[in-house]
Parts: C-alpha cells; sequence; structure tokens
C-alpha cells in the first residue's frame, strides 16, 4: 500500500459535485403536498367528526325534505354523493363498492339543530378510509420530498468540505465473493492501514 500511495500525487483534490436538477421544484411540491393535508380536513374531515360523534338517539326526521340525491362510483371504489334537503345539503366521498338504495335525513331529539343522513352514517368506515389514504398520500409524500431534499442539501454540503482538502491514499480489496450460479449475491470491499480496517461501502 505504501508503494501505491507514494505513486499517487498528494496535491489538494478538486471536488465537483453532480449538481441536481429540480431541487426547487422539489421543495415546492412538497411544501404544495403537505399544504393539501388541511384542505382535505376541511373537504372531508369537519363532517366526518360530527358523525362519529352523533348522538345515539338517532331518528328520521319526517319534517326535513329530499330535494336530491345523486351517487357516482368513480374507479370501481370511490363514491361521490350529493344530497340536497329543505334544510341543508351534504356532500360525501368514501369508499364502497356498491352505490346506497335510499337515503333518509336523520336528528337526533336530545340535539335537534344536528342533521345528518343514513349515506353520512352507514359510511362512516368508508370515509375514514379514504381521508386516511388522502393524508398519507398527500402529506407523506410531501414529507418524503422534503427529506429527499434535505438528505440531498446535505450530501452536497459534505462534498463542498471536501473539495480542496489533501486526500490520503488507500485500498480498497475484495474481500469475499458468494456466487450463485453465474451471478454474484454478495461481495464484500475492505480497507486497510495498518492495524486499521473497516468497510469501504
Amino acid at each position: 500500500m505504501e508503494i501505491i500511495a507514494n505513486a499517487l500525487p498528494e496535491r489538494p483534490i478538486r471536488v465537483t459535485p453532480v449538481k441536481s436538477t429540480g431541487t426547487l421544484t422539489g421543495l415546492l411540491l412538497g411544501v404544495f403536498l403537505i399544504a393539501l393535508g388541511p384542505l382535505f380536513w376541511w373537504w372531508l374531515g369537519d363532517g366526518l367528526v360530527q358523525d362519529m360523534l352523533a348522538p345515539s338517539d338517532l331518528q328520521q326526521a319526517r319534517d326535513v325534505r329530499v330535494t336530491e340525491a345523486r351517487c357516482k362510483t368513480k374507479t370501481f371504489i370511490f363514491t361521490d354523493c350529493s344530497i340536497k334537503t329543505s334544510v341543508k345539503n351534504f356532500e360525501y366521498f368514501f369508499i364502497r363498492t356498491e352505490l346506497p338504495d335510499n337515503v333518509s335525513v336523520l336528528r337526533s331529539p336530545s340535539k335537534p339543530s344536528y342533521l345528518t343522513t343514513t349515506i353520512g352514517q352507514d359510511n362512516i368506515g368508508g370515509r375514514i378510509a379514504l381521508l386516511s389514504l388522502f393524508l398519507l398520500l398527500f402529506v407523506g409524500g410531501g414529507l418524503a420530498l422534503l427529506w429527499l431534499r434535505h438528505a440531498q442539501k446535505s450530501a452536497e454540503q459534505r462534498f463542498a468540505a471536501m473539495d480542496g482538502q489533501p486526500m490520503d491514499a488507500g485500498l480498497v480489496t475484495l474481500k469475499r465473493v458468494a456466487a450463485t450460479g453465474s451471478k454474484v449475491a454478495r461481495i464484500d470491499y475492505t480497507w486497510q492501514d495498518g492495524a486499521a480496517a473497516g468497510k469501504a461501502f
């Protein structure tokens, strides 16, 4: 190793890392995806929480008339329901493979101001599943993009710190090859400098 080290130049090494493209775009996209989380919660979560906490004495509100009710299934499992009544309108988006047959407006005698529908109550599980899916995809995807941007920035900083620094020569040797047929299953590379040794990568 000493002979090889003496043959290599001792001058500082110029390190020029490859500049990544689209870093600002990735950062803005990550922030945008995370910002969609509160939007989806406002759209799907508010009414869902109210229906989850609905009183147990719900019964049909006979003084409220359903004027229009439409349900559509998109992409086989995503159901969108729009229900208009003489008092208020309801919008539901949930996961279900079959469309509801009918709808009724429900009211609690203990809480007369609270109104819901049979569709909203019967599909609480599907509504929770869809909201969780949206939050996982958008908020989780946004956090993943920000983490990747942070890791990329850290790598660029490490390369910048190496620029202009003198480098010591080192040998990387093949320690073991485990072959399966004609394909290499595992290769271990190690370095050794006197009594010190370790895994190279």
